[in-house]
């Protein structure tokens, strides 16, 4: 009474792995190893997003220091004789900001549609065409303010790792910015790689 017989035993569902998902794979256009470095440059970015300003203003401002020659090609900064109402000026701000609304976008969609990030970076080489004498080599030259200004948004946050990605990012930025570029000037889709 009550009891089952053996046979008439309800069997227990086996356990399953609940990790049956095939682990995330990285677009081969992008050049990270593994999507960890993804996932963990996109958790990275978000506290540079997180004070997007902030970290625009002292990756151009940086730039500005290292290269000051750069500062001729900025029709809206050139003007400026005094770099602390530079700074302080609207034309600053959204110079800044162009460079970091460029990269945001590109990561909002960079794990989930490749294409958009890319064609953030190509517009971006596509509209330095038109920069009077600007060289595609003047991409490079921001990538050492940039990884400064990611240093100092994400403090004792910021090691070896994440330095690694952020220049894989900055690179593959560059990259595609010189596709944009070239393709803006007729010079096809070559890398011309810095």
């Amino acid at each position: 009474m009550g009891c089952l017989q053996s046979s008439e035993k309800e069997e227990k569902p086996a356990l399953t792995d609940l990790n049956t998902e095939a682990p995330k794979k990285v677009d081969p256009r992008l050049p990270f190893e593994s999507y960890r470095q993804l996932f963990n440059l996109k958790n990275s970015w978000k506290s540079v997003a997180r004070k997007l300003e902030s970290a625009a203003k002292d990756n151009l401002k940086r730039f500005l220091k290292e290269y000051p020659q750069h500062k001729a090609i900025h029709r809206d900064l050139k003007k400026f004789d005094d770099d602390e109402k530079m700074y302080a000026s609207d034309a600053f701000e959204m110079a800044a900001m162009s460079v970091y609304n460029t990269f945001d976008m590109a990561m909002d969609k960079i794990d989930g549609n490749v294409d958009e990030s890319i064609a953030a970076f190509q517009r971006a080489g596509r509209m330095h065409s038109k920069v009077k004498d600007f060289n595609v080599e003047f991409f490079k030259d921001m990538e050492e303010s940039f990884i400064e200004a990611a240093r100092e948004i994400l403090q004792d946050r910021f090691n070896d790792a994440t330095e690694k990605n952020f220049r894989l990012l900055y690179q593959f930025a560059c990259q595609e910015m010189i596709v944009g570029y070239n393709k803006a000037v007729g010079g096809g889709n070559a890398p011309n790689r810095v």
